[in-house]
């Protein structure tokens, strides 16, 4: 009742809360980008602070569907599997959110779409077949790292659809392996500029200031009345919980050889 009394479609008003959320972002944010150019869309236009919300999700359902359609046309069969698995309750809840597994199920599915045609097709690739087989491969791996190996399917696409030397077939796949490399490892080294670096120098500056181990860090350093010394207790069972998981890799690593 207070959210249907409190609407607005417009708002003209300048103030804005700012809030800090931990981690908001743990992935490439290039699958945020189409609902943020949504919202700040609204903001020009002064839309009202539930307008404002659900044209970001209805941004990141338009993408969707755009994807999903295109790959509908592209595909040479399969397009009742495709039709089906875009309309699971999972998907549709995914992509009516905020959450980037929308973008990258609709890219996904444009890029097998686009493979299955090329693996049928009796037509030669074309450049602007090829650039758009890259360009969605390089998509594809900034969305989700889990949906990289995806990419390795144009391998199995025939060398006649490439070129009439095998040799320039291979090197024709294995560039588009390459160019998402490269440009993954851009984004990487970029992020960890940006982020990774201060934190490790923060990690650091805590360390030298504390002179102990990171379970006293906080009972050391943090202000009387203060309750930060209760966050070592994750940490501590964090690292407890990847040391198991490692010792069980290593353990099947040692076993396999």
């Amino acid at each position: 009742q207070a959210s249907i009394q409190n609407f607005q479609w417009f708002d003209h008003s300048s103030a804005y809360v700012a809030l800090k959320v931990p981690k908001a972002i743990s992935v490439c944010p290039l699958g945020y980008l189409v609902p943020a150019i949504a919202i700040a869309i609204g903001r020009l236009l002064h839309l009202g602070t539930y307008p404002l919300f659900y044209l970001g999700r209805l941004s990141n359902v338009l993408l969707y569907t755009v994807t999903v359609y295109a790959a509908l046309r592209r595909a040479p069969y399969g397009k009742a599997v495709i039709f089906v698995l875009s309309f699971l309750p999972m998907s549709q809840h995914l992509i009516a959110s905020y959450s980037y597994d929308g973008h990258a199920m609709g890219i996904s599915m444009l890029f097998l779409a686009n493979f299955l045609y090329w693996m049928n097709s009796d037509q030669r690739i074309t450049t602007r077949d090829y650039v758009i087989m890259t360009a969605l491969a390089v998509l594809l791996s900034l969305a989700k790292c889990t949906y990289a190996p995806l990419i390795a399917v144009v391998f199995l696409i025939p060398n006649e659809r490439f070129s009439d030397s095998s040799r320039k077939a291979w090197a024709r796949k294995a560039g588009i392996i390459a160019v998402c490399f490269v440009v993954f490892l851009l984004f990487y080294l970029l992020f960890l500029l940006i982020l990774g670096v201060p934190i490790m120098t923060m990690e650091l500056s805590i360390g030298r200031a504390s002179q102990s181990s990171f379970a006293h860090t906080f009972d050391i350093l943090q202000k009387p009345k203060h309750k930060w010394n209760l966050w070592k207790y994750g940490s501590i069972v964090g690292n407890y919980a990847l040391m198991m998981c490692y010792v069980v890799i290593v353990s099947w690593i040692a076993i396999y050889f």
